[in-house]
């Protein structure tokens, strides 16, 4: 970020982890198939200190920039959790 702000960047959006424990590779070695828990807690361990990191470095030495950072987390885990809602569905294991 500091480099993109140095070649005059004032503008920046993020995109967080999703859920990675849901990844097709981490629930195959699920014995239910699930999701993988403690993938997940780590993914979101890391949202909550990226968006607490980027807003340290931003009030501290990039007072012009503007940021969002997007939950593909949320989004793709209430997807997940309301997929005939949203119009997907979901495969039967």
């Amino acid at each position: 970020m500091q480099a993109l702000y140095k070649l005059g960047a004032r503008r920046l959006g993020i995109l967080d982890v999703p859920a990675i424990g849901c990844t097709p590779g981490s629930r195959v070695p699920m014995a239910n198939g699930g999701c993988n828990d403690a993938a997940n807690s780590m993914a979101q361990n890391f949202n909550k200190l990226l968006r607490l990191e980027v807003a340290t470095a931003v009030a501290t030495s990039m007072p012009d920039m503007k940021y969002s950072i997007a939950s593909t987390y949320n989004f793709l885990t209430a997807l997940m959790d309301n997929h005939l809602v949203a119009g997907m569905f979901k495969a039967i294991v």
